[in-house]
């Protein structure tokens, strides 16, 4: 390679080297302008996705504590199912009077299994198993049965607020 052509390079580089470091500055101060705009984009989605979540939530217990009133759905099952969605939902409602028994009837059910746990064991224990379940069902048919009609109560009058 000449020497000439080798000074020119050097040269060139030599002047590039303040063009890229202003190119570099220019996009930096593109990004952290943009930074605050699309923080605040995020936390907006959030804000849509969250109030979503919470319009889910309320229908799912709506939709669970109606099938308990009409006695689609064993009152077992809701109450379970309401009392994990109330932890979701609003925790601070299973201190309140009538949305305690879900928790209390959770509680009480907790250790019986479930799902794959539950087609894997004896069928007789099973069916021990499910008398004792009809039997707290049965115990607190109507306090599982206030709480749901107080849930739906509450539901429709934080809607209609």
């Amino acid at each position: 390679m000449s020497d000439n052509l080798l000074w020119s390079l050097i040269i060139l580089g030599v002047l590039l080297i303040p063009v890229l470091m202003m190119v570099i500055r220019k996009q930096l101060s593109l990004i952290r302008a943009a930074k605050p705009e699309a923080h605040q984009a995020v936390r907006e989605d959030q804000m849509v996705s969250g109030n979503k979540h919470q319009l889910d939530l309320r229908e799912s217990l709506r939709v669970i504590a109606t099938l308990a009133l009409d006695d689609q759905v064993e009152l077992s099952e809701a109450s379970i199912r309401i009392k994990v969605l109330i932890d979701h939902f609003d925790a601070d409602l299973h201190a309140q009077a009538p949305f305690k028994i879900f928790e209390e009837v959770y509680l009480a059910l907790q250790h019986m299994p479930t799902h794959q746990a539950r087609k894997a064991t004896d069928k007789k224990f099973i069916r021990k198993l499910d008398q004792q379940r009809f039997a707290i069902e049965s115990r607190n048919r109507e306090r599982i049965r206030a709480g749901a009609r107080a849930l739906l109560e509450r539901l429709s009058e934080e809607k209609a607020g």
